[in-house]
């Protein structure tokens, strides 16, 4: 059974571990439908001017298909920045993770910052979400992908470089 898993995880496409990648898309699109449609709901709905009577499939139009796939191609760039960086350990993964959540929130939310229309309270949910979501699903490519045994042993007891 064993050897099956470590097979199917070790398929890859130009370098990328495709079970892992795959997985890590999913965490992301996961942790955004949480962080969207559950934990921050009322929130993202004010802020973005939806209301409970107007939520249908007309006013939400393409946005769940819309999500999935930008949430598909953020997975897909964390692995490929994962794979440009040689594989980190997991606490490289993370701050890499963290650095392109960051930049990814900033790009995402200048209108709802800079402009006059600005809404921080938007800002706020939509950054933080976008930073968790990254974070988790650079977490979960970094677990998953295949490496070797002494690979393993780095990702455990290799400290941060200067």
């Amino acid at each position: 059974m064993w050897n099956v898993i470590k097979k199917a995880l070790g398929y890859d496409i130009a370098g990328l571990p495709v079970l892992a990648t795959f997985v890590g898309c999913f965490i992301l699109m996961s942790t955004t439908f949480i962080w969207y449609g559950g934990l921050f709901k009322d929130t993202f709905y004010l802020g973005m001017g939806i209301t409970e009577e107007n939520v249908t499939a007309e006013v939400l139009g393409l946005w769940y298909p819309i999500g999935m796939i930008l949430s598909m191609s953020q997975g897909l760039g964390i692995a490929i920045i994962l794979k440009w960086r040689n594989w980190p350990s997991f606490v490289e993964a993370f701050a890499t993770a963290l650095v392109a959540g960051f930049i990814a929130a900033t790009t995402f939310g200048y209108r709802l910052i800079i402009l006059p229309d600005h809404n921080h309270d938007l800002f706020y949910v939509n950054a933080s979400g976008i930073v968790t979501a990254f974070v988790l699903s650079a977490l979960v490519i970094t677990a998953l992908r295949p490496r070797s045994e002494e690979a393993n042993e780095r990702m455990v007891t290799m400290p941060l470089e200067a």
